[in-house]
């Protein structure tokens, strides 16, 4: 038996592998790695020197399909692993993967684990190169959900930590497919803020249409995932940027969406005609800096209204316009934050390229291409 199998344990229908990784790589300090409800910057193109631990990942997964013979007898079986993400070498979240395997070795379901929590599901259609994720985040208890946030240590002061929670799920998701030869992920986006402590005034909002309205995409945006093609992707961007940023009284003159029409007609708009309506959130954004975030909250969505009770009247106006812009979001940038939209990402394993989305100089949006280095493409072959 080859000595990295050397923790094989077979049952009539499971077994668990455990593959211990050869040293430790060093801690890293990292810079922000932001969560996916912030003003995160998008993905830059990964490193060859990013995917060492994947390419271990699916050595181990290789060998143990193809030396070990009776593991194949059983119906089905889970091979985990320790793996460890590190973009750019600058975060560091250590989990374990979970590979599902059923007949004729096929790969049908991959999780996430940070300690016996499951951060997220993948299931694998090997046949058509896909992959759905599930369960993102959504884990059932406050504890599972803070050990799957990942805290990220950025100094010797073990106070001094950002949590990464999403952005760090997918980009190591992101990865994985690109290892395994997947050409297409699925996602479902009903994200809400749902932190007292990191959320914007406005409490229990979409996550995506607040980016939209704030930079002009969303958090999935960012990492490549689109609903439509990029063409249409980029028509989007281009419609967003012009209704956020151009001054209200001229984009009346333009508009023809009458639901958008009858919003910068508002009555809470009207002192602020001369103004676009993302001047008007960054106006309100400045205000706040005054008022510190509330203590005193109970729930996601007391916190608009718990810290309206300490802005000075003389903010009321403008409260009440970003009160009114960020309420009708869904019709100004989309989607519907109370229902879930289906997104996707493509990875191009002919070429090796993937896209995502990146803000330019002047502030406008466009979908760029990267390119993936040689090594995320090593294809499981099972």
């Amino acid at each position: 038996m080859l000595p990295s199998l050397a923790k094989l344990t077979i049952s009539a229908t499971d077994c668990d592998v455990g593959v211990p990784f050869e040293g430790e790589r060093k801690n890293a300090r990292s810079r922000d790695e932001s969560n996916l409800d912030a003003d995160s910057p998008p993905a830059k193109a990964p490193k060859d020197s990013d995917n060492r631990e994947l390419v271990k990942v699916v050595d181990h997964l290789k060998l143990i399909l193809t030396e070990y013979k009776g593991i194949v007898r059983a119906p089905s079986w889970t091979v985990t692993l320790p793996f460890v993400y590190m973009p750019e070498n600058t975060v560091r979240a250590d989990f374990h993967l979970s590979f599902k395997f059923v007949k004729h070795k096929k790969l049908q379901r991959i999780l996430m684990l940070k300690g016996d929590e499951e951060c997220m599901t993948i299931w694998v259609r090997e046949d058509d190169e896909t992959m759905n994720l599930s369960n993102l985040l959504y884990t059932p208890n406050p504890r599972g959900r803070e050990l799957c946030e990942f805290k990220i240590q950025q100094s010797d002061d073990d106070d001094a930590k950002q949590e990464g929670v999403g952005a760090v799920l997918l980009g190591a998701a992101i990865e994985i497919a690109a290892g395994l030869g997947i050409k297409l992920i699925y996602l479902e986006d009903g994200a809400m803020f749902h932190s007292i402590h990191t959320a914007p005034f406005y409490g229990y909002v979409g996550i995506t249409s607040y980016l939209r309205l704030k930079r002009g995409y969303g958090q999935y945006e960012a990492r490549g995932f689109f609903e439509d093609s990029m063409s249409d992707v980029q028509d989007s961007l281009n419609r967003i940027h012009k209704r956020m940023t151009t001054p209200i009284e001229t984009l009346l003159l333009t508009e023809s969406d009458s639901n958008l029409i009858e919003l910068l007609n508002h009555n809470d708009l009207n002192l602020y005609k001369k103004l676009s309506m993302r001047q008007i959130l960054l106006d309100f954004d400045q205000v706040l800096k005054d008022y510190p975030r509330p203590t005193n909250v109970a729930t996601i969505k007391d916190l608009p209204f718990k810290w309206a009770e300490e802005i000075h009247v003389d903010h009321a106006p403008l409260l009440n316009a970003a009160w009114t812009i960020v309420s009708a979001a869904s019709f100004i940038v989309g989607p519907d934050p109370e229902s879930d939209a289906l997104w996707w990402k493509r990875l191009d394993l002919v070429s090796g390229n993937h896209q995502v989305v990146e803000m330019q100089a002047d502030g406008t949006c466009v979908v760029k291409t990267i390119e993936l280095p040689a090594k995320y493409r090593i294809r499981l072959g099972i």
